[in-house]
């Protein structure tokens, strides 16, 4: 009888060591999370300040979207960064504005993108005004007319988030490609929308 008890205790007591472990490593791996989250968006607030600086010299627009697009992609994993903005003479077109990782050809194949609900993520986003996630361009809908032409870059995912100004008016897209499908966790995806509110406030700068 006594053995019996001893071997119940005993795993008893691992258990509770498992337990007591697994949730402290829980914990870590969460405070590890956060403390990226808190080292990414201090990172943010000093380009921030940054493209103030940039902006207060005169920098052109152009020159400050590149920065904005590579100041994310260096805060990011592997990824893409582009601008498109709406056209002022034609409002339901979109022209590149900004994409430094992507090739010359590629960013001006995008320019003239129209608008609509089926438009690849960037003209689905400005058209919907919200956030458009593609986790697989060799599959997305939205992706259909033009799929083979994403592809033939790597491109495989693509995240969008509409830049608005002050009045909430949509202005353009800031978008995140990536070389394999992918879905954004949530930090991730606020790297995407700090994207499209610093371009936001750049695009609205006095001219």
């Amino acid at each position: 009888m006594w053995p019996e008890v001893v071997a119940t205790a005993c795993a008893l007591s691992a258990v509770v060591v498992t337990a007591g472990w697994l949730k402290t490593s829980v914990r870590l791996a969460q405070c590890r999370r956060e403390n990226q989250e808190l080292a990414k968006s201090s990172l943010v607030t000093e380009f921030e300040k940054h493209l103030l600086e940039l902006m207060a010299r005169g920098m052109p627009l152009n020159q400050l979207l590149d920065n904005i697009a590579l100041a994310i992609e260096a805060m990011a994993t592997d990824c893409a960064c582009t601008v498109m903005l709406l056209d002022e003479d034609n409002p339901r077109i979109l022209l590149s504005a900004a994409g430094p990782s992507l090739p010359a050809e590629c960013m001006q194949a995008l320019s003239g993108l129209e608008i609509g609900p089926n438009a690849g993520a960037c003209g689905s986003a400005v058209f919907l005004n919200d956030t458009v996630i593609a986790a697989d361009i060799a599959t997305d809908h939205r992706f259909a007319p033009a799929r083979n032409f994403f592809l033939s870059y790597g491109l495989r995912s693509a995240w969008s988030v509409p830049i608005r100004n002050l009045n909430g008016v949509v202005q353009g897209t800031f978008a995140m490609f990536h070389r394999q499908p992918s879905t954004p966790l949530p930090a991730e995806l606020q790297m995407v929308e700090a994207g499209a509110r610093l371009a936001g406030n750049v695009v609205e700068r006095p001219q």
